[in-house]
């Protein structure tokens, strides 16, 4: 796996930030496009082969989790490794265990957004990425009662406990689907023109959204910037 350590300067070199590299010649044609005067901008990584799991918590300053879910990718983009375009809320014992134990020990507090990839080989789950940050698929990991990671460190630094049925992971919030509606759209067409998936998969696949990135009937005003810069984006890759 290739990725970018300067995301700018990659993506104009190769245009992507990521890539899956299957063979010698594939690695030292992609050096020849990415190769940099200026210094090296990209690392390489061995490819885990299997599912993307993540986390998303909240903890206090006794590095006690006072809200926490767990849920995995179902597509991404670019869709060889990417960000999450489709992502469901599961429940995962193994990641929410791993996770919290390993904030505690280590004394963390705020916000976490954790990515895991479970290792088909070994049967273990391994870090990917951690972002001390909220996540920009923070909306996926939502509770009953709308509780998420902001809401839930607003309440703690004001002095209002999150509600404890946040505190562990929800029944209702299991299958909660997220999407960010063009991102899957160009996953799944990529998918679907490498035969990995089929049309009726991708039709299944869209069932139980609860929530999208960008539309809303009550402000449609994101979704119509969204299709803006997609417009421009296209226009300027053709020219």
């Amino acid at each position: 796996m290739v990725k970018a350590t300067h995301a700018e300067r990659f993506r104009r070199r190769t245009g992507h930030t990521k890539f899956l590299i299957r063979t010698r010649r594939e690695l030292l044609d992609l050096y020849t496009k990415a190769e940099d005067g200026a210094g090296p901008n990209f690392l390489i990584q061995e490819f885990i082969p299997g599912e993307d799991w993540m986390f998303n918590g909240y903890f206090d300053s006794d590095s006690r989790c006072k809200f926490g879910l767990t849920g995995k990718k179902v597509r991404r983009f670019p869709a060889d490794g990417g960000v999450t375009s489709l992502g469901v809320c599961l429940r995962n014992d193994a990641v929410h265990h791993t996770t919290t134990e390993f904030m505690r020990a280590i004394g963390y507090r705020g916000i976490l957004d954790i990515g895991f990839r479970y290792d088909r080989r070994d049967g273990q789950y391994k870090i990917l990425d951690v972002n001390p940050r909220i996540g920009c698929t923070f909306r996926l990991f939502t509770a009953k009662d709308d509780m998420d990671v902001a809401k839930a460190l607003y309440l703690d630094l004001t002095d209002r406990t999150p509600s404890s049925a946040a505190v562990s992971f929800i029944d209702t919030a299991e299958g909660r689907k997220w999407i960010v509606e063009d991102f899957d759209l160009l996953s799944a067409l990529t998918s679907l023109s490498r035969g990995a998936i089929t049309l009726t998969d991708w039709l299944k696949s869209l069932r139980g959204i609860r929530e999208t990135a960008c539309f809303a009937f009550h402000d449609p005003l994101p979704s119509l910037m969204m299709a803006a810069a997609d417009c421009y984006e296209l226009c300027r890759r053709r020219l």
